[in-house]
């Protein structure tokens, strides 16, 4: 099998899947296995495949067939600017929480050495970038899931970072002392809207995608249970869901956070918000 035969092959067992751009995606799955850039996937059409390559290929293009999306495949997810490790284990990191990490790193400038804690670290993208954003800060990050902490762990050793630590959590339940700054992109999709989701995204960490009944359910028991891990007039920032806005500010304000702001992603839709604990 050389390049152009493997690229029909990619289209045509592709070409019948939702969410997927057969020809592009089959030029990056040769790539990554070739270890060459996609210049050479268009220059070199008849350039033969070893069997090893062929039968991997045939093998990823049958993953894809059945929704598995590429960032597992390929181990790697761009975000803020880096390449995070990521696979089944955790959910892949969005471009929308990089409106969440933005707004953090601004609120951070006017505390010196911020405490920031992370509720649900998933793959440790948020965490880590914080830290290397905010270098004088220091950051802990929690998930419920070990096997997403062995996940945050390979990120903190490819980026060999030492403002940013991991450890288990259930929601609070180990942490210890006080931050300046919490945040999290807790799971918010409604349980009964699970099943209308890409078929790309059933295959990621269900536990990190459902949010209840409401998909409210993270946002109630982190606020009220923050209340007595954070400073007062410090703050606390979560991602929302496009239509959670209001209701979420409404979680804050019963819980006497004050300042409350709700910012909108490039799409015009509500992405962020945070509220200012009260002093006493």
């Amino acid at each position: 099998m050389v390049i152009k035969e493997a690229l029909l092959y990619g289209e045509k067992n592709l070409s019948n899947n939702l969410y997927t751009d057969p020809i592009n995606e089959s030029r990056k799955i040769l790539s990554f296995l070739l270890s060459k850039d996609l210049s050479f996937i268009y220059i070199y059409p008849e350039y033969l495949l070893d069997e090893y390559t062929r039968d991997k290929f045939i093998e990823i293009i049958e993953k894809r067939k059945n929704g598995l999306p590429l960032e597992y495949i390929f181990h790697e997810k761009n975000f803020f600017g880096r390449d995070f490790f990521v696979d089944e284990r955790v959910l892949i990191p969005r471009w929308d929480t990089e409106n969440l990490v933005n707004e953090v790193i601004k609120l951070a400038k006017s505390i010196v050495s911020p405490k920031i804690l992370e509720i649900g670290a998933g793959s440790g993208a948020i965490s880590l970038t914080l830290g290397m954003e905010i270098r004088n800060s220091s950051v802990l990050g929690v998930d419920i899931s070990n096997k997403a902490l062995e996940v945050c762990e390979i990120n903190k050793n490819i980026f060999n970072i030492e403002n940013v630590s991991f450890i288990y959590s259930d929601l609070f339940s180990n942490v210890k002392g006080k931050y300046d700054i919490i945040v999290s992109n807790p799971p918010y999709i409604k349980t009964e809207e699970l099943i209308a989701l890409q078929r790309e995204v059933t295959c990621e960490p269900i536990n990190a995608l459902d949010g209840g009944e409401d998909g409210l359910y993270y946002y109630k028991h982190i606020i009220k249970k923050s209340i007595n891990h954070i400073t007062d007039n410090g703050i606390l920032a979560f991602e929302i869901g496009h239509d959670q806005g209001n209701r979420v500010k409404e979680l804050l304000e019963e819980n006497k956070f004050k300042n409350i702001e709700i910012k909108k992603d490039l799409q015009g839709l509500d992405r962020v918000i945070w509220g200012v604990k009260e002093g006493i």
